[in-house]
């Protein structure tokens, strides 16, 4: 059963979706999801003929891509190249992964 919200929790949301509708991503950087579907874009663009059989091999080499691409860049896009992983993009890891205890149970 899901634990109830907690008010802590719940103003927390609020307060990120209030400064997320009075500031929104600076133009001058646009959101992670603009690039990966321009980068999409270009891809299908150019892989997207042939047979039904290459069509598909290609689709799913450009989602492995796509996939892999993003994770890298998040992964290592917490810290400056060459420095040592943070605590906190650890933590971060970790509870993404769920391998954190305390922060994650059976489905």
């Amino acid at each position: 059963m899901a634990e109830p919200l907690s008010l802590a929790l719940l103003g927390l949301v609020l307060a990120a979706v209030a400064l997320d509708l009075a500031i929104g991503d600076p133009r001058r950087l646009p959101h992670p999801v603009v690039g990966m579907g321009a980068v999409i874009a270009r891809l299908e663009r150019a892989w997207n003929h042939g047979s039904p059989r290459a069509r598909r091999a290609r689709g799913a080499l450009m989602t492995a891509l796509v996939v892999v691409g993003s994770g890298g860049l998040g992964l290592g896009g917490d810290r400056p190249a060459g420095a040592a992983p943070s605590r906190a993009g650890l933590a971060r890891r970790g509870v993404a992964a769920g391998q954190l205890p305390g922060h994650s149970r059976p489905a």
